[in-house]
């Protein structure tokens, strides 16, 4: 399902590793579905779009999103290996990035960090 792979707005997920930011120029692309999935991001500022191709080669709008929003984080709920979906620059970005293997690790050891994740994807 494609709902479970974002969640917006769940400030209390918030617990990336390192404050590593990278800038990403309006246009470009984040990660393309069906790559493998290397990170999970929280865009700190501009607007992404998150689109889905199907078979019939129509690329349809999954959702737009903006500042506080997550990319990616509920995957480690289902543990998927690849983007299921294509997210895209609209502005200029910004996101900081934590890695997968970091993020699957605090799903499966903190509790918490667990609870909250179950707790955003149920509002999402």
């Amino acid at each position: 399902m494609l709902m479970v792979i974002f969640m917006s707005k769940c400030k209390d997920c918030i617990f990336i590793e390192s404050k590593k930011h990278i800038e990403i120029s309006k246009g470009s692309i984040i990660f393309n579905e069906g790559e493998d999935v290397t990170n999970i991001y929280s865009i700190k500022d501009g607007i992404v779009k998150v689109t889905k191709l199907y078979p019939n080669g129509e690329e349809r709008l999954i959702d737009i999103l903006n500042s506080g929003d997550f990319l990616a984080l509920l995957t480690i709920m289902n543990d998927r290996n690849e983007y299921k979906v294509t997210a895209t620059a609209l502005t200029d970005v910004t996101v900081v990035i934590s890695s997968m293997e970091f993020a699957r690790n605090q799903y499966k050891s903190n509790i918490n960090f667990m609870n909250t994740c179950m707790l955003c994807a149920s509002n999402r």
